[in-house]
């Protein structure tokens, strides 16, 4: 009888474990302390921004991380976090990343940077994916087969002009982006607890959507991504705010693209530029919807 037979069939095991649990396994803390542990593990950070009263984190967490897949995957190759901010220390936490909006989803890389943010519901298999793209080429595994198929939960609920590449919140947004209605909720502004008795209550009928463009100060494109971190750092100490980077591709080959400001007006934009000119940064405005 082979002997490795018993520990062959133990690993098998536990690798189809891996991507069956029944749900995402949260860690609480200090986010400090939490991104030192990702750094030792080489695990990058899922942080969860949420509340009690916000109604799309609701929809997320009974569809999108009650799913099996998505569950076993972040539970495997991130470090789950989830933040109330109705908490104290959740509301610092929301101060400090310049929450916005909720739900919030960050990912912070081993060196604590704030690589993506999403301002939006997702769920599962989006979410799945995009969580995905943003590990190693090397280290991305296999995704499994979906374990039940849920058509009625193809398109979560999300804003209209949300920025789906990885981004940071700017740290003096003018007027938020109008919202698309859906047929579950819209995200919901992390400071305002809806409706006078705590409640929200779905529309009856969505909203005419309302198209919107806004734009942005483009100071550098790179086509290393450790530059690009290097520059990033270098401009959110210079200017004390957050700074955008937009993944995008040119001539087949990717690129970053390093924004600040996310303006409602191309007039706005350009004020802004003119600023940060002055600052010795040069820059030119762009239309995000065409990164």
């Amino acid at each position: 009888m082979n002997k490795q037979l018993p520990l062959l069939v133990l690993l098998l095991f536990l690798s189809f474990a891996a991507y069956s649990s029944t749900q995402v396994n949260f860690l609480s803390g200090d986010l400090t302390q939490l991104k030192a542990r990702g750094a030792r593990e080489g695990k990058l950070l899922f942080v969860y921004f949420s509340a009690g009263w916000c109604m799309p984190c609701q929809w997320m967490d009974k569809h999108t991380f009650t799913d099996e897949r998505l569950a076993g995957f972040l539970n495997q190759q991130y470090l789950p976090v989830k933040v109330d901010i109705d908490d104290r220390k959740g509301l610092m936490e929301k101060e400090r990343y310049r929450v916005k909006y909720l739900p919030s989803l960050l990912i912070i890389d081993t060196r604590g940077l704030v690589i993506a943010r999403y301002e939006e519901s997702l769920p599962a298999d989006k979410l799945l994916h995009r969580l995905r793209e943003h590990l190693p080429k090397e280290l991305r595994p296999e995704l499994p087969a979906p374990v039940l198929a849920r058509p009625e939960l193809k398109e979560g609920p999300r804003p209209a002009n949300s920025i789906s590449r990885p981004a940071l919140v700017p740290d003096r947004p003018l007027a938020r982006p109008s919202v698309l209605g859906h047929t579950e909720y819209a995200s919901l502004p992390a400071g305002e607890v809806p409706a006078a008795s705590g409640a929200v209550t779905s529309p009856a009928a969505p909203p005419a959507p309302r198209l919107q463009r806004n734009f942005g100060v483009q100071v550098g494109v790179y086509s290393s991504y450790d530059n690009t971190i290097r520059q990033v750092e270098y401009l959110e100490k210079k200017l004390d705010e957050p700074v955008n980077i937009f993944i995008g591709e040119h001539q087949s080959k990717k690129v970053y693209r390093i924004l600040i400001g996310v303006f409602n007006s191309r007039g706005a934009a350009l004020q802004y530029a003119g600023q940060l000119e002055r600052q010795s940064i040069k820059g030119l405005v762009k239309d995000l919807s065409g990164l």
